[in-house]
């Protein structure tokens, strides 16, 4: 489609501790980085991927756009990124922000959640 974004979702999903509210800010944040991308980067396509490993489950978003022109880590502390309205919620899930990203070569945004003991 001319103009259009591709997106894809590739893992599967088993019910296996995540809490529901985990689970609904993770579709927050997905939500939020996929409109970020479309948005900011113009991309062709956006890939989200969901794993369950062992000890986290990750949530990533890539995009193949423009890419950042600055460091995530400088975005970061000057308040651009993440967004002010999902700032807190990786933490509050118990989860880690990363970002990656070059000028040209698109973004990956990913969240990991560290598994607890029940």
């Amino acid at each position: 489609m001319p103009g259009g974004v591709t997106c894809t979702f590739e893992g599967g999903w088993r019910r296996n501790g995540l809490r529901p509210e985990h689970e609904h800010e993770l579709l927050r944040i997905a939500q939020e980085a996929v409109s970020n991308a479309v948005r900011h980067a113009h991309p062709h396509s956006v890939r989200i991927t969901m794993t369950d490993e062992p000890a986290h489950w990750e949530l990533a978003v890539a995009d193949d756009g423009v890419g950042m022109q600055e460091r995530p880590d400088v975005l970061r502390g000057r308040g651009f990124w993440p967004s002010p309205a999902l700032r807190p919620a990786p933490g509050a899930i118990g989860g880690e922000w990363q970002i990656d990203s070059q000028p040209g070569a698109g973004t990956r945004v990913s969240v990991r959640i560290v598994k607890r003991a029940s």
